[in-house]
Protein backbone atom coordinates (compact mmCIF):
# COMPACT_ATOMS: atom_id res chain seq x y z
CA UNK A 1 0.00 0.00 0.00
CA UNK A 2 1.29 3.67 -0.74
CA UNK A 3 2.05 5.66 2.15
CA UNK A 4 0.09 8.57 3.46
CA UNK A 5 3.74 10.10 3.40
CA UNK A 6 4.75 9.33 -0.10
CA UNK A 7 1.19 10.57 -1.53
CA UNK A 8 1.87 13.54 0.16
CA UNK A 9 5.59 14.38 -0.92
CA UNK A 10 4.36 14.09 -4.67
CA UNK A 11 1.47 15.86 -4.10
CA UNK A 12 3.73 18.70 -2.78
CA UNK A 13 6.16 17.98 -6.07
CA UNK A 14 3.15 18.25 -8.23
CA UNK A 15 2.61 21.74 -6.78
CA UNK A 16 5.63 23.15 -7.12
CA UNK A 17 6.41 22.13 -10.39
CA UNK A 18 2.98 23.58 -11.46
CA UNK A 19 4.14 26.86 -9.77
CA UNK A 20 7.31 26.86 -11.81
CA UNK A 21 5.65 25.92 -15.07
CA UNK A 22 3.11 29.10 -14.50
CA UNK A 23 5.88 30.96 -13.82
CA UNK A 24 7.84 29.83 -17.06
CA UNK A 25 4.57 30.09 -19.41
CA UNK A 26 4.38 33.95 -17.34
CA UNK A 27 7.44 34.42 -18.22
CA UNK A 28 7.29 33.47 -22.06
CA UNK A 29 4.00 35.28 -22.33
CA UNK A 30 6.29 38.66 -21.09
CA UNK A 31 8.71 37.94 -23.68
CA UNK A 32 6.04 37.11 -26.79
CA UNK A 33 4.36 40.50 -25.62
CA UNK A 34 7.64 42.41 -25.40
CA UNK A 35 8.88 40.55 -28.93
CA UNK A 36 5.56 41.64 -30.40
CA UNK A 37 5.85 45.54 -29.33
CA UNK A 38 9.34 45.37 -29.91
CA UNK A 39 7.99 44.13 -33.68
CA UNK A 40 5.41 46.66 -33.94
CA UNK A 41 7.28 49.43 -33.14
CA UNK A 42 10.88 48.00 -36.02
CA UNK A 43 7.83 47.79 -38.27
CA UNK A 44 6.61 51.29 -37.63
CA UNK A 45 9.97 52.41 -37.32
CA UNK A 46 10.37 50.82 -40.93
CA UNK A 47 7.46 52.55 -42.54
CA UNK A 48 8.38 55.98 -41.31
CA UNK A 49 11.95 55.39 -42.91
CA UNK A 50 10.40 54.25 -45.99
CA UNK A 51 8.61 57.19 -45.77
CA UNK A 52 11.48 59.73 -45.40
CA UNK A 53 13.07 57.16 -48.21
CA UNK A 54 10.37 58.07 -50.44
CA UNK A 55 10.64 61.64 -49.83
CA UNK A 56 14.49 62.28 -49.95
CA UNK A 57 14.21 60.21 -53.35
CA UNK A 58 11.39 63.01 -54.36
CA UNK A 59 13.61 65.67 -53.44
CA UNK A 60 17.05 64.50 -54.27
CA UNK A 61 15.06 63.93 -58.49
CA UNK A 62 13.40 67.48 -57.63
CA UNK A 63 17.10 68.97 -56.87
CA UNK A 64 18.84 67.01 -59.94
CA UNK A 65 16.10 68.31 -62.17
CA UNK A 66 16.49 72.19 -60.85
CA UNK A 67 20.37 71.49 -61.20
CA UNK A 68 20.19 70.39 -64.84
CA UNK A 69 17.96 73.33 -65.54
CA UNK A 70 20.89 75.99 -64.10
CA UNK A 71 23.39 73.74 -65.85
CA UNK A 72 21.27 74.47 -69.26
CA UNK A 73 20.68 78.00 -68.27
CA UNK A 74 24.37 79.02 -67.62
CA UNK A 75 25.34 77.05 -70.66
CA UNK A 76 22.85 79.77 -72.53
CA UNK A 77 24.65 82.01 -70.60
CA UNK A 78 27.95 81.47 -71.36
CA UNK A 79 27.36 81.50 -75.21
CA UNK A 80 25.32 84.61 -75.18
CA UNK A 81 28.27 86.30 -73.49
CA UNK A 82 30.55 84.95 -75.82
CA UNK A 83 28.89 86.13 -78.44
CA UNK A 84 28.21 89.37 -76.65
CA UNK A 85 32.18 89.71 -75.71
CA UNK A 86 33.12 88.59 -79.71
CA UNK A 87 30.87 91.55 -80.72
CA UNK A 88 32.17 94.10 -79.25
CA UNK A 89 36.05 93.06 -79.65
CA UNK A 90 34.92 93.37 -83.43
CA UNK A 91 33.52 97.12 -82.46
CA UNK A 92 36.40 98.03 -80.66
CA UNK A 93 38.49 96.57 -83.97
CA UNK A 94 36.10 98.60 -86.04
CA UNK A 95 36.40 101.59 -83.90
CA UNK A 96 40.34 101.14 -84.04
CA UNK A 97 40.21 101.22 -87.49
CA UNK A 98 37.93 103.23 -88.35
CA UNK A 99 38.34 106.68 -89.52
CA UNK A 100 38.06 110.58 -87.47
CA UNK A 101 35.05 110.80 -88.90
CA UNK A 102 33.33 107.60 -87.94
CA UNK A 103 34.51 108.03 -84.49
CA UNK A 104 33.38 111.06 -83.67
CA UNK A 105 29.88 109.95 -85.55
CA UNK A 106 29.94 106.88 -83.08
CA UNK A 107 31.29 109.25 -80.17
CA UNK A 108 28.40 111.38 -80.70
CA UNK A 109 25.80 108.54 -80.10
CA UNK A 110 24.19 108.68 -76.17
CA UNK A 111 25.66 112.54 -75.60
CA UNK A 112 23.32 114.39 -73.92
CA UNK A 113 25.10 117.52 -73.69
CA UNK A 114 23.84 119.54 -76.73
CA UNK A 115 27.29 121.99 -76.19
CA UNK A 116 29.46 118.61 -76.87
CA UNK A 117 27.28 117.54 -79.47
CA UNK A 118 27.78 121.23 -81.49
CA UNK A 119 31.47 121.15 -80.44
CA UNK A 120 31.63 117.46 -81.96
CA UNK A 121 29.48 118.27 -84.95
CA UNK A 122 31.64 121.52 -85.80
CA UNK A 123 34.82 118.99 -85.17
CA UNK A 124 33.39 116.65 -87.93
CA UNK A 125 32.69 119.17 -90.36
CA UNK A 126 36.06 120.25 -90.57
CA UNK A 127 37.02 116.49 -90.74
CA UNK A 128 34.85 116.62 -94.06
CA UNK A 129 36.36 119.63 -95.67
CA UNK A 130 40.02 118.38 -95.10
CA UNK A 131 38.67 114.88 -96.48
CA UNK A 132 37.17 117.19 -99.43
CA UNK A 133 40.19 118.47 -100.03
CA UNK A 134 38.88 121.94 -99.48
CA UNK A 135 40.60 122.53 -95.66
CA UNK A 136 44.69 121.89 -94.75
CA UNK A 137 44.33 119.47 -91.79
CA UNK A 138 46.85 120.85 -89.38
CA UNK A 139 49.83 118.61 -88.43
CA UNK A 140 49.97 117.42 -84.32
CA UNK A 141 52.45 119.77 -82.38
CA UNK A 142 55.08 118.19 -81.04
CA UNK A 143 56.11 117.99 -77.30
CA UNK A 144 58.77 117.02 -76.08
CA UNK A 145 56.96 115.22 -73.15
CA UNK A 146 57.35 111.07 -73.62
CA UNK A 147 53.35 110.73 -72.55
CA UNK A 148 52.01 112.43 -75.48
CA UNK A 149 48.34 111.11 -76.22
CA UNK A 150 46.47 113.29 -78.39
CA UNK A 151 45.33 116.33 -79.87
CA UNK A 152 42.81 119.43 -79.84
CA UNK A 153 40.43 118.42 -82.71
CA UNK A 154 38.03 121.67 -81.95
CA UNK A 155 38.28 124.21 -79.88
CA UNK A 156 34.33 125.97 -78.59
CA UNK A 157 35.80 129.36 -77.21
CA UNK A 158 32.87 130.70 -76.21
CA UNK A 159 31.92 127.44 -73.61
CA UNK A 160 35.63 126.53 -72.79
CA UNK A 161 35.12 122.95 -74.37
CA UNK A 162 37.54 121.43 -76.39
CA UNK A 163 36.72 118.15 -78.31
CA UNK A 164 40.17 115.90 -77.82
CA UNK A 165 41.52 112.73 -79.76
CA UNK A 166 42.01 110.24 -76.66
CA UNK A 167 39.61 108.34 -75.14
CA UNK A 168 38.44 105.18 -72.51
CA UNK A 169 40.57 103.43 -74.85
CA UNK A 170 43.33 105.67 -73.75
CA UNK A 171 42.30 104.98 -69.84
CA UNK A 172 40.90 108.37 -69.98
CA UNK A 173 37.55 108.28 -67.51
CA UNK A 174 35.06 111.22 -66.76
CA UNK A 175 36.53 113.44 -63.66
CA UNK A 176 40.28 112.55 -65.29
CA UNK A 177 42.33 116.15 -65.99
CA UNK A 178 44.30 116.78 -69.36
CA UNK A 179 47.37 119.39 -69.98
CA UNK A 180 47.45 121.33 -73.57
CA UNK A 181 50.44 122.02 -75.37
CA UNK A 182 51.00 124.78 -77.28
CA UNK A 183 53.48 124.68 -80.75
CA UNK A 184 56.42 125.70 -79.02
CA UNK A 185 55.73 122.63 -76.49
CA UNK A 186 55.02 124.86 -73.44
CA UNK A 187 51.86 124.05 -71.16
CA UNK A 188 48.95 126.06 -72.14
CA UNK A 189 46.37 124.92 -70.01
CA UNK A 190 44.77 121.88 -68.32
CA UNK A 191 41.53 121.10 -68.84
CA UNK A 192 38.66 118.15 -67.04
CA UNK A 193 37.02 115.61 -68.55
CA UNK A 194 33.16 115.68 -68.68
CA UNK A 195 32.62 113.10 -71.47
CA UNK A 196 34.93 110.41 -72.55
CA UNK A 197 34.15 108.26 -75.20
CA UNK A 198 36.14 104.92 -76.88
CA UNK A 199 38.18 106.96 -78.65
CA UNK A 200 37.03 111.13 -78.32
CA UNK A 201 36.79 112.92 -75.32
CA UNK A 202 34.91 116.49 -74.29
CA UNK A 203 37.42 118.28 -72.13
CA UNK A 204 36.12 121.55 -69.74
CA UNK A 205 39.00 124.25 -69.85
CA UNK A 206 38.99 125.55 -66.52
CA UNK A 207 42.99 126.21 -65.72
CA UNK A 208 44.87 128.87 -67.82
CA UNK A 209 48.77 128.82 -67.67
CA UNK A 210 50.32 132.73 -66.92
CA UNK A 211 50.36 134.87 -70.02
CA UNK A 212 47.76 132.51 -72.00
CA UNK A 213 44.05 132.55 -72.69
CA UNK A 214 41.24 130.17 -74.24
CA UNK A 215 42.48 131.66 -77.57
CA UNK A 216 45.70 130.55 -77.31
CA UNK A 217 44.15 126.75 -77.77
CA UNK A 218 44.68 125.85 -81.18
CA UNK A 219 43.29 123.15 -83.37
CA UNK A 220 46.28 120.26 -83.09
CA UNK A 221 47.52 121.33 -80.23
CA UNK A 222 48.85 118.33 -78.18
CA UNK A 223 47.05 117.07 -75.11
CA UNK A 224 48.27 114.48 -72.61
CA UNK A 225 46.71 112.85 -69.67
CA UNK A 226 47.42 114.86 -66.66
CA UNK A 227 46.19 113.24 -63.51
CA UNK A 228 43.71 110.87 -63.03
CA UNK A 229 40.31 111.34 -60.67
Amino acid sequence: MVSFVYVKKIKKDYYMMRTVLLKDNQTLRSRAELLQETAIQKTEIANTMEKEKKVYEEQANSLKEELEKLRQDLGGQVDLLTKKKAALRKRIYMLEKAPLASRIKAAMQGETDRRIINIMNDTLSKVELVKSGKAVSLEPIEVSAADQKGTVLSIDRKNDLAIVSIGTKDGLMEGDRCKIYGRDGTEIASAEVISARYAISACFVDDMNYGYNIKSIKEGCSVIIAEKK
